[in-house]
């Protein structure tokens, strides 16, 4: 999955899915592979106006492989009630360092306070229940180029299954690393119907 918003307007004929990578500069890994986009579909509701809806689905032309460096992110079917409020989040990607600065080249974490919907409404007033706010004082959250994926999304860690991350949100909009603003980003766990219905055959852990 990724962010609906990443594509629009580009052909995804012209992108890959690459997994194994840590370092975008260096030469690839050996656990480095590349597979080709087949598929891109949008949610049919998503919106410009405020990003609602903010997902999509990505099919590679081969099915992935799994090694001890690959591995899944699982879908977060044990959190789809869940409020998140006062959870702290993983963000991961290669976005930029700073508003308008250099792409990092090299995959960087950050985490991040979970806030209430009513404290992030005082703010984002465009706010829909498919969406969760971030926003931790003093700390800097996504910027630019870490919307969607392979770039990042917000993941809870969860010590019962042995350190694997559920993706809770996909990083859509706001903060541009930007203190005093919270990040906005599509709540997974909202939209888990509709990525199960448009995933044939897949397996979800």
């Amino acid at each position: 999955v990724t962010a609906a918003h990443c594509m629009v307007g580009q052909d995804y004929n012209n992108y890959d899915v690459v997994v194994g990578q840590h370092n975008v500069q260096t030469d690839d890994s050996p656990a480095t592979r590349r597979y080709r986009i087949i598929s891109y579909r949008p949610h049919p509701q998503f919106t410009e106006t405020n990003y609602d809806y903010d997902i999509a689905i990505l099919t590679t032309s081969q099915t992935i492989a799994f090694s001890d460096r690959v591995g899944p992110v699982c879908m977060p079917f044990k959190f789809a009630n869940a409020d998140f409020t006062g959870a702290q989040l993983t963000i991961l990607g290669w976005g930029t360092l700073f508003p308008g600065g250099p792409v990092s080249p090299a995959l960087r974490k950050v985490n991040v306070d979970v806030i209430s919907q009513s404290s992030c409404r005082s703010t984002v007033s465009t706010l829909t229940n498919r969406q969760i706010c971030t926003y931790t004082p003093g700390k800097t959250d996504a910027c630019q180029g870490d919307s969607g994926g392979p770039r990042p999304r917000l993941y809870l860690r969860d010590s019962a299954t042995r350190g694997c991350c559920s993706a809770v949100g996909i990083v859509s909009f706001g903060a541009s690393a930007e203190k005093g603003q919270p990040g906005v980003n599509t709540r997974v766990p909202a939209l888990l119907d509709w990525i199960v219905q448009n995933s044939p055959g897949a397996n979800f852990c």
